[in-house]
């Protein structure tokens, strides 16, 4: 892995909504290796999240509609994905005839559990649907619940969806600490610049904790470059279209490809 990979990852044809598409994405991506940690690269996640606030509520102010409200709803989208996921992969236990009695018992648990929540959240309010995943998740991480879903292979849809509805409800509450703030909102340059520094100091910790061998780091290194390749060649599409959309200046002469 290339120790210094990751300092290119917010680079300066970034405007300021992609500047702050791309950090939300960084302190998602990264929320469950560094959330629990009481050191220095959680401190630093911390400024970063803030920073980004800022920068969201920043846009916003200028747009007169802030980012934070398209994030809600790209997070909305994916935590009735991950729920969608849970009920099919369960279905496709319960019907399947071959399925050895103890899987069939385990499911049966799981959706029992599942039977007293509604089985179509996603037509439920933003706020009924973040209400019933409260009640439900800790059920799912009660300890018969937990070993039937291990016993399914279903943990890892209950994760993605408890990671989903964290961040759906993160979000939320970004939007109403930018509300309250909003008479203390920076400039968005003055935002974008706080973001990219602590950025740049949370991307150097998390190379060195990768190159000391830290295989969730290691990992996490990969899926923020995944991210930023995508928003980068989006932003290089957007400045290729502006610059092609300039009109040619008088007497310049165009030249033949």
């Amino acid at each position: 892995m290339d120790f210094y990979k990751l300092d290119r990852t917010l680079p300066s044809l970034l405007n300021a909504a992609e500047t702050f598409e791309l950090t939300d994405q960084i302190v998602s991506l990264a929320r469950p290796v560094v959330g629990n940690d009481a050191d220095f690269l959680n401190a630093v996640w911390n400024d970063l999240q803030q920073a980004n606030e800022q920068l969201g509520a920043a846009i916003g102010r200028e747009k007169g509609a802030s980012p934070l409200t398209e994030i809600r709803t790209r997070l909305e989208e994916e935590r009735d994905r991950a729920f969608s996921q849970l009920l099919r992969r369960l279905a496709l236990t319960l019907d399947d005839p071959e399925e050895a009695p103890g899987q069939i018992e385990a499911a049966v648990l799981i959706d029992e559990i599942l039977g007293n929540h509604p089985r179509d959240l996603h037509r439920l309010s933003d706020a009924k649907n973040t209400a019933e995943l409260k009640v439900l998740l800790p059920k799912l991480r009660g300890a018969d619940a937990a070993t039937a879903l291990q016993q399914l292979g279903l943990t890892k849809y209950v994760d993605r969806l408890e990671s989903a509805n964290n961040a759906y409800c993160d979000a939320v509450e970004q939007g109403a600490k930018a509300e309250r703030a909003k008479d203390d909102i920076p400039t968005i340059n003055e935002a974008e610049r706080h973001v990219r520094w602590f950025a740049g100091v949370f991307l150097h910790a998390l190379n060195y904790r990768a190159f000391q061998g830290d295989a969730p780091t290691t990992e996490l290194v990969k899926e923020i470059g995944v991210a930023s390749s995508k928003i980068n060649t989006s932003a290089l599409s957007r400045r290729t279209r502006a610059q092609s959309n300039e009109p040619q200046q008088e007497g310049s002469v165009a030249t033949a490809g």
